[in-house]
């Protein structure tokens, strides 16, 4: 395993560095710690992930895991993706090969989860849309979780009070139907009581 010291600005904590060396042990990965940020890397040329803490970093050549002061690392056996209609299909897709490698690496399973607004057109059309996906991989749910809130956060919250999960992912873009935007996936990676993974555009 391979650490470096950092500088005095960064948006790491200690636990971060505890959560970060569990994770790497766990893939049998290197993790290095660096200005604003703990980089974990896997057989790879680039980093595999990249740790903070709950603030918010500058934008990375690779996802980032916002880590909670309080997270113990326990495995990651279940990963949440929080979705807008057009994820479900067309992001969920773009980012097949990082869901691969959480699936190969971590054994990972997955639950897609739409927060659907009042008057949102057709959610069955949009269910049947994801659930007729051809090339959706084997280990995405067969159909997606919907909860009707008209506020993104809020629905997240509400998941959680009766759902668990080891990371939550968001797929921040700087447009979108439910106006994901990058300063809503870092309030979300603030005060969510798990990882968030956090990938962009």
């Amino acid at each position: 395993m391979n650490t470096t010291g950092a500088t005095s600005t960064h948006s790491w904590s200690t636990n971060a560095v505890h959560y970060a060396a569990d994770l790497a042990a766990s893939l049998g990965a290197s993790f290095r710690v660096v200005d604003d940020h703990i980089e974990i890397s896997y057989q790879q040329a680039k980093p595999f992930l990249a740790i903070v803490g709950s603030a918010p970093v500058r934008r990375l050549p690779c996802p980032v895991l916002s880590v909670p002061s309080d997270a113990v690392f326990a495995g990651v056996k279940k990963i949440v993706i929080a979705c807008d209609r057009g994820d479900l299909l067309a992001t969920v897709a773009d980012h097949q090969e990082l869901l691969d490698d959480l699936f190969h690496f971590l054994g990972s399973s997955f639950e897609l989860i739409h927060i659907a607004r009042d008057g949102e057109a057709s959610l069955q059309r949009m269910i049947r849309e994801y659930q007729g996906w051809k090339g959706r991989p084997a280990f995405l749910p067969a159909s997606p979780f919907v909860i009707r809130r008209q506020k993104l956060q809020q629905g997240i919250t509400d998941y959680f009070k009766n759902h668990t999960a080891d990371w939550l992912m968001v797929l921040p873009k700087e447009h979108g139907w439910i106006e994901f935007h990058r300063s809503q996936a870092e309030t979300i990676a603030q005060e969510a009581p798990i990882p968030v993974l956090r990938v962009y555009e």
